[in-house]
């Protein structure tokens, strides 16, 4: 009888820790630890700006950032030619998604082995990168069952793993020297929808995969949005404020990353201030506004684009 009350009462117990320690796709928030917490203060104080030690994140939120290279150059010198105002440098965006990694897992080896259908060719070298990043970041069952905040953008890591990918918002944060701002929604998005999403475009080719691409499809999409003339519509390939106007459902005014998605624009119009929240700070490395002059940038990262290469847009990988 003792026997049977301790298995009961330690049944209660392990169902009781599950609950708490595992995610149900009810939960839609998630406190996060900020690992770039005043990395660098003398920059904080010359921008102004104050990183925070932990941040309440949503599903469905958006992350802003800028990178101090070449291929950020020629984004901040077309908003500039465009006549946008970019007071924090923006030159690349993404998705906030909170999700247990064993089913970021799943859908990732559902794209690979083709269980999960794609009208679009997917980035085979693109996703097994990320999987073996989420495999390393979360290595048992445990962890991989717990909710985590992942990272969902249209990126470029290296020549051949570009695409629409996930990664972990740590891994994301350590990999770059970047400012990285979140705006969290305001009605985060349900994991369901999240998670079809994912489904749907994970693997999406980059929109310049070569030269010959870049001259062809790339460059002249970029030349289309400088006067705001718009982009193409659900297009098999995608640019990263492309991939996120798809999300929210927005009338994506251009092929090149929007100023207005920050809300310290002069024009908000875009986002609308009733979907978002202000940015919050999780990493500031550089100081944008110190930069060359933008014709002098644009004509430098014309230059690196002949090579399709910039060593620095990411920390090279470990093996």
């Amino acid at each position: 009888m003792r026997n049977c009350l301790s298995g009961v009462i330690f049944s209660l117990i392990v169902v009781s820790l599950r609950s708490v320690c595992f995610a149900s796709d009810d939960q839609l928030t998630l406190e996060f630890t900020n690992p770039k917490f005043m990395e660098f203060p003398e920059i904080e104080s010359d921008v102004a700006m104050e990183t925070v030690p932990e941040i309440t994140l949503t599903n469905g939120g958006l992350f802003i950032s800028a990178l101090d290279s070449e291929y950020s150059r020629l984004v901040l010198s077309g908003i500039s030619v465009g006549g946008h105002t970019n007071p924090v440098g923006l030159s690349h965006c993404g998705l906030i998604f909170l999700e247990q990694p064993a089913k970021i897992l799943s859908i990732i080896e559902g794209k690979i082995s083709g269980r999960i259908p794609s009208d679009y060719p997917v980035n085979i070298a693109l996703l097994e990168y990320v999987k073996g990043v989420i495999e390393q970041e979360y290595p048992t069952d445990d962890e991989r069952e717990q909710l985590s905040a992942f990272c969902y953008a249209a990126d470029y890591l290296r020549i051949a793993i570009l695409g629409c990918m996930i990664a972990p918002l740590r891994w994301y944060l350590g990999g770059y020297q970047h400012n990285f701002f979140v705006r969290n929604v305001r009605t985060p998005y349900p994991r369901k929808f999240t998670r079809a999403f994912a489904r749907a475009t994970l693997g999406m080719p980059y929109v310049a995969v070569n030269v010959q691409e870049l001259l062809k499809e790339g460059l002249a999409r970029m030349l289309r949005a400088i006067p705001g003339r718009g982009s193409d519509t659900y297009v098999s390939r995608m640019w990263c404020s492309e991939l996120v106007a798809r999300f929210y459902g927005l009338n994506h005014p251009c092929s090149i990353m929007p100023s207005q998605f920050a809300s310290v624009a002069e024009d908000d119009a875009v986002i609308g201030s009733d979907l978002f929240e202000s940015e919050v700070p999780l990493s500031i490395c550089f100081d944008p506004t110190s930069e060359q002059g933008r014709f002098d940038g644009l004509i430098k990262a014309a230059l690196w684009c002949g090579s399709l290469y910039d060593a620095t847009l990411r920390v090279p990988p470990k093996d």
